[in-house]
């Protein structure tokens, strides 16, 4: 499947990958603020350093393209007064 960009997509398709990309950014970011709490946690707990923390940060850049994604639909949708 070709990604289109925003202004290709039509107003069922834009609005359906705006909800999408702002429900999987909200989730991710949620998930791995959770997951660097408890890594975090765990580190003062054990008094050693945990391997754990490392997932949250390098997954980090997947939520700033998720984003970034979003913002530009919703300027989009904003272009198109939907």
């Amino acid at each position: 499947m070709k990604n289109k960009k925003p202004a290709e997509l039509t107003n069922e398709e834009l609005i359906k990958n705006e909800k999408t990309t702002k429900t999987a950014a909200i989730l991710l970011a949620c998930m791995l603020f959770i997951l660097l709490i408890a890594a975090t946690f765990a580190i003062f707990k054990q008094r050693q350093l945990v391997s754990l923390i490392a997932v949250p940060l390098g997954l980090m850049p997947i939520v700033i393209v998720l984003l970034n994604n979003w913002k530009e639909l919703k300027k989009e949708i904003d272009a198109r007064n939907l």
